[in-house]
């Protein structure tokens, strides 16, 4: 019979994509084939000055071992990969607004990547873990019935964090997060960084433990 008319829908789901093993579907495969890509070198003065953390990195996921035509394979699967998923992304999202529409309801779509970013040779590096831009970046992309709370084509470059998306969901179902009960929540409502109403962050915390092996770096 489907959820309850009378309260706000939360829905949550998660594709593991794009992740190794990197096994697009051959139908998204044969799309890329053939392409070329640009492969990033690196320079030997950016090796020599790698500090000790990432030099342990490098010796792990280092790509200098991989053939040109295997770098290139690499790339044209991952983003292979990355279009089914988002061909994936596509279908859900759009039954979702289908059956918004259908009960008359108001809708938002909150679509996070939600771990690292990925090199593809830059650095020198296969991997994800450091914290060079391509490691750390993800793209949060909303999208709303309401026009005014998120502007379609609008572009935030504003710093913004996954203690956001709580307080987003929230504000969305018609919550007050101004209230007291709800003070114990560290993000922003994103609707009030899309808009402006709230002065930019400076600068968001990025945390987390890396093992090399049984060596922590």
């Amino acid at each position: 019979q489907g959820p309850d008319p009378r309260k706000p829908v939360f829905i949550h789901c998660g594709f593991e994509f794009p992740h190794t093993p990197v096994l697009p579907p051959a139908e998204f495969r044969e799309k890329f084939a053939g392409l070329m890509y640009k492969i990033p070198g690196l320079a030997p003065e950016e090796r020599a000055g790698f500090p000790p953390q990432i030099e342990k990195a490098f010796k792990n996921w280092g790509s200098d071992h991989f053939t040109d035509a295997e770098k290139q394979q690499m790339v044209s699967d991952y983003y292979a990969y990355c279009a089914y998923g988002d061909s994936l992304v596509g279908k859900l999202a759009d039954g979702f607004i289908r059956y918004s529409e259908k009960q008359g309801r108001p809708w938002l779509i909150l679509y996070v990547c939600g771990d690292n970013g990925w090199k593809l040779n830059e650095h020198g590096m296969i991997s994800k873990f450091l914290h060079y831009d391509n490691d750390l970046n993800n793209p949060v992309i909303v999208v709303s019935s309401d026009k005014k709370a998120f502007p379609p084509g609008k572009v935030v470059k504003d710093f913004t964090c996954f203690v956001d998306m709580a307080p987003t969901f929230l504000a969305a179902a018609g919550v007050d997060i101004s209230k007291p009960e709800y003070q114990y929540l560290d993000g922003r409502d994103l609707a009030t960084t899309a808009t402006g109403a709230l002065r930019p962050r400076d600068y968001i915390i990025a945390a987390g433990e890396l093992f090399l092996g049984n060596e922590p770096i």
